[in-house]
């Protein structure tokens, strides 16, 4: 599947040839990938490395958010840099996947830290003062916190 789509790049954009692989594998988890909110969800399948019997799991996170916190997700997964403003989130699989392996954790509270990251960063004005419109940000540090605090009081 991603080979397939990959060889899409002599005749398609890079954009069309990535979003085309997050449907793609939306469409093998029984996944809906029609809106922005539904690729949203898609894209964190990818991001968690999540089998298909965790979708669930990832659709309980996801609907438990507020409407204010999924439409904050949904537009940075689905920010492309070019066009938006985009943070790159290394180590961001990292985090989602130790959250989620984490009990104290979980993904629901992982995603809620990660929405107030991101209106931390757009709030604060960092991301109006770069010149670019990816910025990249490690999240190496939290995922590695992620993986081994052992109190949710402590972690949020």
């Amino acid at each position: 599947a991603g080979i397939d789509v990959l060889q899409r790049l002599r005749t398609a954009s890079a954009r069309s040839v990535y979003w085309a692989y997050i449907a793609g594998r939306a469409r093998t988890a029984s996944l809906p990938c029609a809106t922005l909110e539904e690729l949203a969800v898609a894209r964190l399948l990818c991001l968690t490395r999540s089998p298909d019997r965790e979708v669930a799991m990832l659709q309980t996170g996801w609907s438990g958010l507020d409407r204010d916190a999924r439409e904050a997700l949904i537009q940075h997964l689905t920010a492309d840099g070019v066009d938006s403003l985009a943070f790159v989130f290394i180590f961001l699989s990292d985090y989602l996947a130790n959250a989620i392996r984490n009990p104290v954790v979980g993904f629901r509270c992982a995603l809620d830290v990660l929405v107030e990251l991101i209106e931390s960063l757009r709030g604060d004005g960092y991301a109006i003062q770069q010149e670019s419109f990816v910025m990249p940000i490690s999240l190496k540090d939290l995922a590695e916190f992620t993986d081994v605090v052992s109190s949710t009081s402590v972690f949020m």
